[in-house]
């Protein structure tokens, strides 16, 4: 008998983690300096990637319903006003922000790219206003920080997203595909997405934008209504996961590199520890230690002018990886609020351990 069966006929059958405590034994608690690196404003390394990123993923619930867009523009072109407020120009996809929300305080939640460079930075907060003209056209969004941190590179390298590709030959009929299933063209966008974020919120509604890359035709398509995605070994914070097991409903947004198709899937998720269905997720003879088991309710693919890969990929070769501080002094410089040498030898220590999980730790 197969996964989708099983799934169909005996669902209570499925082994599924039921709160945090049990989600921490499976997956371990993080060091003490990764529970510190999530800082209540921006600080300068924060600064300095903000003044680099041309690409930012842009998160918010509406109705029950998760939404990401994609905004892009020149290096820096979303503006610090402070240490803990930023505020995003009018861009174009600003036309697909619903009226209705102009008068809420909705908490949001950015994931930005420097092409190039691995690691990433995540910034969480609230919109405090959605500024608007005579039209009732939106021009710019103010938002107050509440959390930030930098994000390690293992999604970026799993996805190899940096690297130069041929542009995949996939035919999408976009413009009449949106369903509450998930169709041929579905399958065959996410089985060739290497790279794709994972949206949540929390019981407070509280949201997270949550990169995930892994090499392609790794995420296992049950059937019509569900996928199975393997949650891989990270800084062990498992914030998304904490999410869902307060809150069941995701959102996932993939991309192909070298496409200016996106594909948005909104469903709900089941955090699980099945051994039998983990092992559909294996890549390299590594098993995930959890999974997320997604019953799909809609599946839209939406064109975007905000991936321009050519431009993309140019960046990503000519970035100046020297001009940015590694990760580990990033870490220890945030854990022990101190700039001195000691500080950075430490940093060049944890960088070292940094480089050895990447390579043995991906999977």
């Amino acid at each position: 008998m197969n996964a989708v069966i099983k799934l169909r006929i005996m669902p209570n059958k499925i082994n599924s983690v039921q709160n945090a405590s049990e989600l921490q034994n499976i997956v371990g608690e993080p060091h003490d300096i990764i529970k510190a690196k999530v800082l209540n404003q921006l600080d300068r390394h924060c600064l300095t990637f903000l003044k680099q990123s041309p690409i930012v993923f842009f998160g918010y619930w509406h109705k029950g319903v998760s939404k990401i867009l994609i905004l892009n523009g020149n290096s820096g072109f979303i503006k610090v006003l402070s240490y803990t407020e930023v505020y995003i120009p009018y861009h174009q996809e600003f036309s697909l922000i619903e009226s209705a929300v102009a008068d809420e305080f909705l908490p949001v939640a950015m994931y930005f790219w420097i092409p190039g460079i691995g690691e990433t930075l995540r910034i969480n907060g609230v919109v405090k206003w959605l500024v608007a003209n005579k039209s009732n056209k939106l021009h710019g969004l103010h938002i107050a920080v509440e959390g930030a941190f930098l994000h390690c590179a293992k999604s970026i390298l799993r996805s190899k997203l940096w690297k130069e590709k041929e542009y995949p030959d996939i035919k999408i009929d976009y413009d009449n595909n949106c369903t509450e299933w998930i169709g041929e063209d579905c399958k065959t966008f996410i089985k060739s997405s290497p790279f794709y974020c994972l949206h949540t919120q929390d019981d407070s509604k509280k949201t997270e934008l949550s990169p995930r890359g892994d090499p392609p035709n790794t995420i296992y398509i049950l059937d019509k209504e569900h996928l199975l995605i393997p949650d891989r070994p990270g800084n062990k914070r498992v914030d998304s996961i904490h999410n869902l097991l307060r809150n069941p409903l995701l959102g996932i947004l993939f991309l192909i590199p070298g496409i200016d198709l996106i594909l948005k899937i909104n469903g709900r998720a089941r955090v699980i520890s099945d051994a039998q269905l983990l092992q559909l997720l294996t890549v390299k003879k590594h098993i995930p230690k959890l999974g997320i088991l997604v019953t799909v309710t809609q599946c839209r693919f939406r064109k975007t002018n905000s991936l321009n890969w050519q431009k993309i990929w140019k960046q990503a070769i000519e970035v100046d990886k020297n001009q940015f501080p590694t990760l580990g002094q990033v870490l220890v410089e945030q854990a022990t609020k101190s700039r001195s040498l000691v500080t950075k030898i430490k940093g060049k220590v944890v960088e070292e351990i940094i480089k050895r999980d990447y390579k043995k730790n991906l999977y």
